[in-house]
């Protein structure tokens, strides 16, 4: 017998709750007061955790990545993949996804396979430091990286959008939306979004898990009220809602798929 079998399941909730290191610690008012209690997404330590795990992805020794852990198998997001589908059924070709702040491409690699016979072309836009070194090691005539969102959305237009793990370290999650739904890709694909268990999104700091890396950073509780009228403002509906792999005790991870609704 194990001793976690003599503690009764509410204590070891509780337990593992507020005795843990990692995940959401606090409230903020503001981005700067938040940002000065966390260490940052930008660490070197964070980049080189992404690079040694995408670099197994990309030589065969790993069937997946994500968010520096090595998968044991694929774990792609299949709503995702219908909407890419759904464009390419609709004659777009090659099928334009922009990956917003999609590291150094490990949800192309998790998803290519599942995508052959759809003429793809899939651009990373992603902080510049992940940008060099994606540019440098992992570009292929499908997969590009850019640190500008403006200048992709304007240049190269996406068909669908998938946005997994992103807003939520944004500044300002919905104006990014916003920019993004302005372009009007057919599809926009919301994946592993925290939000809020209250009537208001929430700040906070979000310390990633010791076996990853050490690292903590600014990170929101969105809303999903917020969510909706920014995208129902640009002519988007909800089709989908699917449950991420992602959990917490404080925030409700969902995933949304939005169609654009043509005139």
């Amino acid at each position: 017998m194990k001793w976690q079998d003599l503690v009764p399941p509410i204590v070891l909730n509780l337990a593992r709750r507020y005795l843990r290191n990692y995940g959401y610690r606090g409230s903020y008012a503001d981005w700067a007061s938040a940002d000065r209690a966390a260490g940052g997404y930008d660490s070197q330590e964070i980049l080189a955790a992404a690079a040694a795990s995408a670099r197994r992805v990309r030589d065969g020794e790993s069937a997946g990545e994500r968010d520096g852990q090595v998968l044991a198998r694929p774990e792609p997001v299949w709503p995702f993949v219908a909407a890419c589908q759904q464009a390419a059924i609709a004659g777009q070709q090659p099928v334009r996804v922009l990956d917003f702040g999609g590291g150094l491409g490990g949800s192309y690699y998790q998803h290519r396979a599942l995508l052959q016979g759809i003429d793809v072309h899939w651009t990373v836009v992603e902080q510049e430091h992940y940008v060099a070194l994606g540019q440098a090691e992992f570009s292929t005539a499908a997969l590009t990286f850019n640190h500008d969102l403006a200048a992709t959305l304007v240049a190269d237009a996406p068909d669908v959008a998938l946005l997994s793990s992103v807003l939520q370290y944004l500044p300002e999650p919905l104006a990014a939306l916003d920019q993004i739904a302005a372009a009007q890709p057919g599809w926009i694909v919301l994946d592993r979004t925290p939000c809020t268990r209250t009537d208001a999104a929430e700040l906070t700091v979000q310390t990633a898990h010791p076996s990853v890396y050490r690292g903590s950073y600014p990170a929101w509780l969105l809303d999903p009220r917020a969510i909706e009228a920014t995208l129902v403002a640009r002519r988007y509906r909800c089709v989908s809602e699917f449950q991420p792999i992602d959990h917490d005790y404080r925030a409700d991870y969902r995933g949304f798929v939005y169609r654009l609704d043509q005139p």
